[in-house]
């Protein structure tokens, strides 16, 4: 989250760019994209989502245990659990409430981010 921190003061001013951009997360990035508009929804015009990951216990614990238990500790624990876990479609309701168009792209058939 830090990184979207630093970089959105940075394309507001430093490249003149909207400030209240469209956010966007494909795959893995989705993850970190979908967290920060929700915990910055007034500073977005809306998110795209492209099969993003949206559920940390889906991947990629399934097919790496080394990579899962990485990813496990970088979000906060090395221990999530079903009950643990709190995503972003746990909060998906405080978009709708602050009125942010989310577009998301999803297939049945990835086997990298089921």
């Amino acid at each position: 989250m830090a990184a979207f921190d630093a970089f959105y003061p940075f394309a507001c001013k430093k490249l003149d760019l909207t400030e209240k951009p469209v956010t966007g997360g494909f795959s893995r990035g989705g993850l970190p994209a979908s967290l920060w508009t929700i915990r910055n929804s007034d500073e977005v015009s809306g998110v795209y989502l492209d099969v993003a990951v949206m559920n940390i216990l889906s991947w990629p614990g399934k097919n790496s245990r080394k990579r899962g238990s990485a990813v496990s500790k970088r979000w906060g624990s090395d221990k999530l659990s079903a009950q643990s876990w709190n995503g972003p479609l746990d909060k998906m309701q405080a978009l709708v409430e602050a009125g942010v168009p989310v577009m998301i792209t999803a297939g049945g058939a990835d086997d990298a981010v089921p």
